[in-house]
């Protein structure tokens, strides 16, 4: 029973209420009635509050309680009072039988003016103030009578439905079908039901289609059919709004999930673009979709022996292993697999109680492997259309992987060429050698060096640079070392060991490319001394250690590949080396490496190599550490340095 007083200029309407279902509806009933002379969003706003609100305290607190509504001028005051002192619930989550959204204390913190909770041994109350800032500015109309119960036949204020989600809007709008026509009423799609209100049994006897054009969308469910046309008309109202609701809902989650799986793929392209490791690209490329979209994924590699799984990634990482097995040869995810990779399409399966996708990995018309995705849970078809979106970039990054490694493993075979495959080791001299490849081993032939012992016991070193990198640039240092070695050990002096190197360059076709080099004949005298006999053919000379200095060779001589052989010129410089001196050769990676803009430079060379040293590895190792820390780890060109030194007796 409801009663009504006043106290000054505030009008009060009161009810007693038992712990049970039909309370909310009482509730409302109430509120609606007292509030019917509000503008309209103050009215909806507190129907949806005081429903949340009741239903609370009858699920948690499980007493009889009170609903006190204070209606004044310019604001209302409803008051919700059980008689349980417990905490009051702000997270409650109303029970499923109840058929009620409750969302706790939450709805009354976002959509109250002000709102709190007062606590005493005899129980606890919890109230909301409406209207001091929904009626500012621009007031909402105040709700027509269109029907004997006020809250029947409106629609929600649309002030109060900006503030709502989609799920509140929807169990509100249903609050209302049942205020007006009583019983029970769902909101129903294909596939399930979207929200379910009010009392009673029976089955769903009467439905109006939610619907948009030729589209349709569910149904509006009622135990109760309308019994008038203005019930009609009303709940048809309702499923358009619902329809309306459902559908931008729907275009939402859609452009979302467009979103979603274009920023995904961006990041995807850009994760997988980054590495040239095979092996890396297949395990990055499970670790992307297991943390998208699925609960496993596995990525297998294609030869002539089948399949073999390459990489595997499970969310659980204790089921690794488990997965590993399940993808063995000839378990059921690798025949399954190998169907698929047949047919060049995707593969759509159930295994072991998984929703499986597999895919074949193909790139420039080849097939490299598969891929198989599972999950509990069956993939879309938007997700599948993702995951073959996923899958053809993994190839295309899979594929460069292999590329790069088979062009690596050719570059350093044919650079390995370049070098002679040993130092020799003789006691009369002591040689030693660096190299660094500025490119990690892809490109090839820019530097190189040989040595050669002549039956005499002399020797013969050379360090040159070619112009260029890559596979002509390796040509012609192959070219260059072999036909110089060749001429050299038939006894050719030098001089005319390199006028036949530069008429052979000349002759390698209409874009020759030139080479620099700096070499020495080395002849034993007494003593265990050496004569050095140095040329240069515009290569920097090598730098001549004594023991208290280091200076440069004098030589000079012409370049090798541009100018004919009358061109040349060349002037040998003749130097004796004694125990503990040494010769050393670079290449301008050394001089040119790089700090920012400065060039670690002649000076800096010259500097290192004027510090006592006692072996000739010692020489090479620490004139090719200086130039590395210099650049800070980052040589951005071949370097190479070729020491010969006198050993100490």
């Amino acid at each position: 029973m409801s009663n009504v007083g006043t106290v000054g200029n505030v009008v009060v309407h009161e009810i007693e209420l038992d712990a049970d279902v039909t309370s909310p509806r009482a509730a409302r009933r109430l509120v609606a009635g007292a509030l019917a002379a509000c503008p309209s969003d103050v009215v909806d706003t507190a129907l949806l509050l005081v429903t949340e609100l009741v239903t609370n305290a009858v699920v948690h607190a499980g007493t009889n309680l009170s609903v006190t509504v204070e209606v004044a001028d310019d604001f209302a005051t409803v008051r919700v009072r059980d008689r349980n002192p417990g905490v009051v619930d702000f997270d409650g989550v109303i029970a499923d039988d109840l058929g009620e959204g409750g969302r706790g204390l939450t709805l009354v913190s976002r959509l109250a003016d002000t709102w709190g909770t007062r606590h005493a041994r005899s129980g606890k109350e919890v109230w909301f103030c409406l209207g001091e800032s929904t009626a500012v500015a621009t007031p909402s109309p105040r709700r027509p009578s269109l029907a004997p119960d006020p809250a029947a036949a409106t629609l929600l204020d649309e002030v109060l439905v900006q503030q709502l989600t989609v799920s509140e809007e929807l169990h509100e709008l249903l609050e209302r079908v049942v205020d007006l026509c009583g019983g029970r009423a769902r909101l129903v799609n294909d596939s399930a039901v979207i929200a379910e209100v009010g009392l009673g049994v029976g089955d769903f006897t009467w439905s109006t289609p939610l619907q948009i054009g030729s589209e349709r969308l569910g149904a509006v469910e009622l135990v109760n059919a309308p019994a008038s046309a203005s019930q009609r008309a009303f709940v048809s109202l309702v499923a358009a709004r619902v329809a309306v609701v459902l559908k931008t809902q729907r275009l939402a989650d859609l452009q979302a999930q467009e979103r979603g799986a274009s920023a995904f793929l961006a990041e995807a392209s850009e994760l997988l673009a980054g590495t040239l490791d095979a092996p890396q690209a297949l395990a990055m490329l499970n670790h992307l979709i297991i943390s998208a979209m699925a609960d496993w994924s596995a990525a297998f590699h294609s030869d002539a022996h089948g399949l073999t799984v390459a990489s595997v990634a499970h969310v659980d990482e204790s089921s690794t292993a488990l997965l590993e097995a399940k993808c063995a040869p000839g378990a059921a995810v690798s025949g399954a697999l190998a169907r698929a990779i047949a047919q060049r399409s995707v593969l759509p399966a159930t295994l072991d109680a998984d929703s499986v996708v597999l895919l074949p990995l193909v790139a420039r018309g080849r097939v490299l492997g598969g891929l198989a995705v599972g999950r509990r849970a069956p993939f879309t078809p938007a997700e599948i259309v993702l995951l073959e979106d996923v899958a053809r970039r993994g190839a295309l990054a899979y594929d460069n992987a292999l590329l790069y490694g088979a062009q690596v493993a050719v570059a350093t075979a044919l650079q390995s060429t370049l070098l002679p495959p040993e130092l020799p080791v003789d006691p009369a001299l002591e040689v030693a050698a660096e190299y660094h490849a500025g490119s990690a081993g892809m490109d090839v032939g820019g530097d190189f060096y040989d040595i050669v012992q002549m039956n005499d016991k002399s020797w013969f070193l050379v360090i040159g640079d070619v112009c260029g990198k890559g596979a002509e640039a390796a040509a012609v240092t192959r070219v260059s070392r072999d036909v110089l070695r060749l001429l050299i050990r038939r006894g050719v002096p030098v001089v005319e060991a390199l006028a036949e190197l530069n008429l052979t360059l000349l002759e390698q076709g209409p874009s020759p490319r030139f080479c620099t080099l700096a070499c020495a004949h080395l002849v034993p005298e007494a003593g265990g001394s050496f004569r050095a006999h140095i040329y240069s053919a515009g290569h920097p000379a090598p730098v001549i250690m004594r023991a208290d200095c280091a200076t440069e060779s004098t030589a000079t001589g012409t370049l090798l590949g541009v100018f004919d052989n009358d061109e040349l010129e060349f002037s040998v410089d003749s130097v004796l080396l004694t125990a503990g001196e040494a010769l050393v050769f670079y290449t301008d990676g050394v001089t040119e490496s790089r700090s920012g803009t400065s060039q670690f430079g002649d000076m800096r060379m010259l500097a290192e190599l004027r510090e006592p040293a006692f072996s000739a590895a010692g020489i090479a190792a620490r004139l090719q550490r200086a130039a590395t820390e210099f650049a800070a780890g980052g040589l951005r060109d071949d370097v190479a340095v070729l020491v010969a030194m006198v050993p100490r007796r």
